[in-house]
């Protein structure tokens, strides 16, 4: 970075839900060997989208230093600041060199087509600014990291006799837009920090494959899983979290009943996710010369 100022837009997907523990993970009752809300013993008191996307942009801010740099956050639906009025606050302090992080989890229409979108619509409507887009999450190792603490907060210690399933649940997307190839990665990543005992594998929430009750048959009737531990691949609580996930779950409870299932907190805001955003935002402005001049 060189002289101007630059301007870092923290842009999340926004949510009108998930500003109840109602929600949340810990809500789920049976979870795993625990009947009651208050016997949960790893409640992350999750916050909702609002405030856990300041939370990151706080954090990428003190990481990043003032001096050169003003970070903000904004959201595609639901919340404000919209991407429009995030740029427009920071040419209000004549910032005109601006790099918007796409705070999103796979490579579906948000990550891809909107982005493109949104570039070519606020260049259009700003011709003075300089606009770069980064990647998004992605498949990035230290994700696995995350994944493994998550479960690790319901897992018990189990029979080395017995294997254990864990399943990572993203959000649905249609498979025009996403192979979920990349979660695959991450999958077999956590595979291998978590060791033999466990059988790991991905799903969908809904939309795409693979389906989440099509990977719940496969560790039961492939594996005689007797112990399914749910990772929700999501930021913060709310309908996916809720509806499409806690949803399924208590329907597997109904039809499996010599099998437990337990449901993890979602990933949140962590020091992994503030590195990843922090090296997308600096990867895109050492290599786009136009910036800083």
């Amino acid at each position: 970075m060189k002289d101007n100022k630059i301007g870092i837009v923290v842009l999340a997907h926004g949510s009108q839900r998930g500003f109840s523990k109602d929600e949340c993970s810990c809500r789920l009752i049976p979870n795993g060997k625990h009947e009651d809300v208050g016997d949960i013993p790893w409640c992350m008191e999750c916050p909702d989208t609002a405030k856990g996307v300041s939370e990151l942009r706080d954090m990428i801010q003190a990481k990043m230093g003032d001096n050169h740099v003003t970070v903000i956050s904004s959201f595609l639906e639901f919340l404000e600041p919209d991407p429009f009025q995030a740029v427009e606050t920071l040419i209000t302090e004549n910032i005109t060199d601006i790099v918007i992080f796409p705070f999103l989890l796979g490579n579906g229409k948000h990550a891809t087509l909107e982005m493109e979108e949104l570039k070519d619509d606020l260049s259009s409507k700003h011709p003075g600014i300089t606009l770069n887009i980064t990647r998004g999450i992605g498949a990035d190792y230290r994700l696995a990291n995350i994944i493994k603490e998550r479960a690790s907060v319901v897992v018990d210690e189990i029979d080395e006799n017995a294997k254990h399933g864990v399943i990572i649940v993203k959000a649905g997307t249609k498979t025009e837009y996403d192979d979920c190839e990349w979660l695959k990665e991450i999958s077999d990543q956590v595979q291998v920090e978590l060791g033999e005992s466990y059988v790991t594998t991905y799903a969908q929430s809904h939309y795409g494959v693979p389906e989440i009750d099509e990977r719940t048959n496969y560790l039961i009737q492939n594996h005689d899983i007797k112990e399914i531990t749910f990772v929700p691949y999501v930021f913060f609580p709310g309908l996916i979290l809720q509806r499409n996930i806690m949803g399924n779950i208590k329907k597997y409870q109904e039809h499996f009943n010599n099998v437990e299932f337990s449901l993890c907190p979602p990933l949140g805001i962590t020091s992994e996710l503030r590195d990843i955003a922090i090296d997308r935002i600096n990867y895109t402005i050492e290599n786009q010369p136009q910036m800083n001049k």
